[in-house]
């Protein structure tokens, strides 16, 4: 108990930081401060109310960044509104310490301190490369006491870790939050999901309406565009709404195979989720998402309740084997991607080079955000 109380309170003065920055950071809006301010006091009355409008809002962040248009980026745009959840989140857990266990909660603990030290290695790194300590010490204290969202080179390997933080923090809160609350809990949280999905799908409409024949248009831009409303890059989409199609199919599934207990209206909430978030993952054209879906989908299956003999495994294997190879193999990417050939053997590349700087390196690392340099080094030297 103990224990679980001082990691809420190491939470509340970490996430301390990037919410006070809101307030200090030039350029933030005052609309995006008050959207965190109201995050921040639902989370801190209803803390499962505050995670629903994070998971609302987040997947959305590019829409918001058009209406406010905040002189920051999207990133510190959206760690604006998580820190706010999450500094609540953790505040109301410290009054409250007897809440659920987290099966997530070791392992993050254990990541968290790896990306902790990482960053502090890194940071040590720079200064004696820079500056003296004291010098750096003030200008790093000032940095994030008056600038903290305005991101800077000499202090980004801080923000990539408490980038991490923030996200297995999330994670473990999530978890908790959703579990104390039963099937019913995830549901909504599926359903907010799917409603940030369905922004791909009336993206979709807004294109095909204006060709002669709407219908032939948007089954053609189904296939040939990769259409994506969430981030710029398309396959971090793709692998978001895989992450979320997985139990919402296997809700779907576990629904209807007992609907006789559960009322039809679960099932068809499920199912709906399914197929909207079904659509938003295929417009993405992601290879790697479609793979991790079908991956993801076997291993809940095969490690669900009921024992599965070597035969169901091994048809359980084959089957994903052929989905994989139909999904991976048979696309051949649209004009904005590589072939499937090409991009294997671009992933082969990108994990040699990564063996290369693990064996280099095989302590501390290169930190959290440094494999594109660290990448051009190791490309000189071979």
């Amino acid at each position: 108990m103990t224990a679980r109380r001082l990691l809420h309170g190491l939470g509340v003065l970490i996430f301390l930081l990037p919410s006070a920055g809101a307030w200090t950071t030039p350029g933030v809006p005052v609309s995006l401060r008050l959207l965190a301010l109201a995050i921040l006091a639902v989370t801190a009355v209803r803390p499962f109310w505050g995670l629903m409008s994070v998971g609302i809002l987040l997947p959305l962040n590019a829409v918001l960044n058009v209406v406010i248009q905040p002189e920051v980026g999207a990133i510190p745009q959206s760690e604006i509104l998580l820190s706010a959840f999450l500094l609540a989140a953790c505040a109301r857990a410290l009054r409250d310490p007897d809440g659920p266990s987290t099966r997530l909660g070791g392992p993050a603990l254990v990541l968290g301190v790896l990306v902790g030290a990482n960053a502090l290695v890194a940071l040590a790194t720079r200064q004696m490369t820079t500056q003296w300590l004291p010098d750096f010490l003030r200008d790093f204290w000032h940095h994030v006491t008056t600038e903290y969202h305005r991101g800077s080179d000499s202090f980004d390997a801080f923000h990539a870790a408490m980038e991490w933080i923030e996200g297995l923090t999330l994670a473990v809160l999530a978890e908790r939050l959703c579990g104390s609350r039963g099937p019913a809990a995830l549901g909504r949280f599926l359903g907010a999901v799917a409603a940030a999905a369905t922004h791909g799908a009336i993206r979709l409409i807004q294109i095909s309406v204006k060709r002669d024949h709407p219908v032939t248009a948007a089954m053609g831009f189904l296939r040939t565009l990769r259409i994506n409303t969430l981030y710029n890059d398309a396959n971090a989409a793709g692998s978001l709404f895989a992450l979320y199609f997985v139990p919402a199919a296997w809700l779907a599934w576990v629904t209807f195979t007992v609907r006789a207990t559960r009322p039809a209206r679960a099932m068809a909430g499920y199912v709906f989720a399914t197929l909207v978030i079904a659509l938003a993952l295929w417009m993405t054209q992601s290879r790697a998402a479609y793979a991790g879906a079908i991956i993801g989908l076997a291993t809940v299956w095969l490690a669900s309740g009921s024992r599965k003999s070597v035969r169901t495994a091994a048809a359980t294997a084959g089957v994903a084997a052929v989905l994989l190879l139909a999904f991976v193999w048979l696309n051949k990417g649209s004009a904005s991607q590589s072939s499937a050939s090409v991009s294997v053997g671009l992933r082969w590349e990108l994990a040699k080079v990564a063996l290369q700087i693990t064996r280099t390196h095989p302590f501390f690392g290169i930190g959290w955000h440094e494999f594109r340099q660290a990448d051009r080094k190791s490309t000189r030297l071979n």
